[in-house]
C-alpha cells in the first residue's frame, strides 16, 4: 500500500476524532486488496452493510457498532 494513503487515512482518524464507517470500510478493503484507497468506491446498502468496489474487485462488508466490535472493524461478508 502506498505510504501516502496510510498517512492520509491516519490523518482522517486523528483529525476527525474517529473514522466514519465509510472510512473504515475503505481502509479495510484497501488493506485487504492492496488497492489505493482513492480507487475504492463505497455504497451504503442498508443498516451497517456496505458494498465496496475497486481494483477489479467487489465485496460487501458489515460494519457493526463499537459495542459489537471494539476498534470499529468492518467484516467482509461476501465477495473477494
Amino acid at each position: 500500500m502506498d505510504c501516502r494513503v496510510l498517512v492520509f487515512l491516519g490523518f482522517l482518524v486523528v483529525g476527525c476524532g474517529g473514522a466514519s464507517k465509510d472510512q473504515m470500510v475503505v481502509k479495510t478493503a484497501a488493506s485487504r486488496w492492496q488497492c489505493p484507497a482513492d480507487q475504492i468506491e463505497v455504497r451504503k446498502l442498508s443498516g451497517d452493510m456496505y458494498r465496496v468496489a475497486g481494483c477489479d474487485r467487489e465485496a460487501d462488508y458489515a460494519c457493526p457498532n463499537e459495542d459489537a466490535h471494539p476498534g470499529g472493524q468492518c467484516l467482509r461478508v461476501s465477495g473477494t
